[in-house]
Parts: structure tokens; sequence; C-alpha cells
């Protein structure tokens, strides 16, 4: 089968102060997805939307704040990157998520998670309820705080106290996207623990559960 992706929408671009010191750099791509009118249409919408929403926040905030800097002592380079990864695809579906975090010359930001699962033939983006029920949130919730305790038990990962509470009120089921041997349903940073990424979880299904509407 080929990926629906033939191209991609990119820009890395390094920044200069009046000076022609370097300010910020950046590093940015997005799909551009091939197929039917509608899924090009409503793909292309969506993705030149995130890319550009995210640059002018780069060009107007973080690189007018990198100019006013740039002149103090041990001034580092801001930076912004965004990139894309294709987690799932066959026939059906299509399933990427896009991680973006911002450098502002000490440190890197928490990664803001964005998630689509795609119906090629509908050119549309699928929820949660295409896929499961309002009684399978319970037992997504309990899969999650074993896993949880798997990993603390392991001493893999640390948690927040009341992480259990907090896997439940923070739980938002549309973060999720799909991979080879599931789904992915993942956290913001900061939520569960101190990790500037974000926790992920995967659930197994059967290639024959899939709902195509």
């Amino acid at each position: 089968m080929e990926s629906c992706i033939t191209r991609e929408r990119t820009l890395r671009k390094e920044y200069k102060d009046n000076d022609g010191r370097p300010v910020m750099l950046i590093n940015l791509s997005v799909p551009a997805v091939t197929g039917n009118d509608v899924f090009i249409q409503n793909a292309e919408k969506l993705y030149n939307g995130i890319f550009d929403g995210f640059l002018a926040y780069l060009e107007t905030k973080l690189y007018k704040k990198a100019l006013k800097e740039s002149a103090g002592e041990n001034f580092n380079p801001r930076g912004g990157v965004m990139k894309y990864t294709v987690s799932f695809e066959n026939s059906l579906f299509f399933s990427t998520f896009i991680d973006a975090s911002v450098f502002d010359g000490k440190t890197r930001s928490r990664v803001a998670r964005l998630s689509q699962v795609w119906s090629k033939s509908e050119g549309r983006l699928l929820n949660f309820y295409d896929f499961f029920t309002r009684n399978d949130r319970e037992r997504l919730i309990s899969l999650f705080i074993a896993e949880v305790n798997r990993r603390k038990t392991s001493g893999l990962s640390e948690y927040k106290k009341g992480v259990e509470n907090l896997i439940e009120s923070r739980g938002d089921f549309s973060k999720f996207y799909l991979v080879p041997n599931g789904y992915a349903f993942y956290y913001g940073p900061g939520e569960l623990s101190d990790s500037r990424l974000p926790e992920v979880f995967i659930t197994n299904y059967k290639a024959e559960k899939f709902i195509a509407k």
C-alpha cells in the first residue's frame, strides 16, 4: 500500500538581528496528503492552520522577545520545533500526531501534542465514538491506572501524588491516535508527572473491530 503522503510542508529558517547575529532558529513540518478531494481539502485546511498558527506565534512573540534580549550577556538563540509522525496508515485510516515545543534560550518547553485519525474515504476526522462506546471509558481508565501502577512498581516512572484521581479527572478521550497494534491515548505534559513529554497509554485491538462509517 502506498502512503497518502507524497510531500510535506516544511520551513527551516534562521532569524537574525540588525547586526546579523542569529537570534532564532525554527524547524517546522506538517504532512500534505493525496487522495480524494474532500480528504485533501480538509487535511490541508487543518495542517496549514496548525502550521501558520505556530509560525505566527514564533515570528511575533518569540522573535520580538529574542530581539530585545539579544544584546544581553550569555544570550542563546531562541527556537521552535514542530514535527509530525505518521503513527498508523492502512487503506481505511490515516493517523498522525504533531508535536511542538519552544526553546527560550535556557530550557525547552513542554511538548504540545495534537493528534488526528482520518477516514480516507470520507475525508473526515474520526473521534473516540467511531471506535468505542461510552461504556469503554471506565474500562480504559482502569487500564491506565493499572499501567501507571506497573510503571511505579517497576521504577520506570514517577508520578504526582494522587495520580489515580488525576487519570480520571483529566482524562480527555479526544486525545488519541492509532498505532500498529492498538490505540494510543495520551495526557498532556505535567498532568500526571513532571515530564515535559506526553504520557502515553496503548491499548490493543483486533483489526476487525475497526468501524468504517
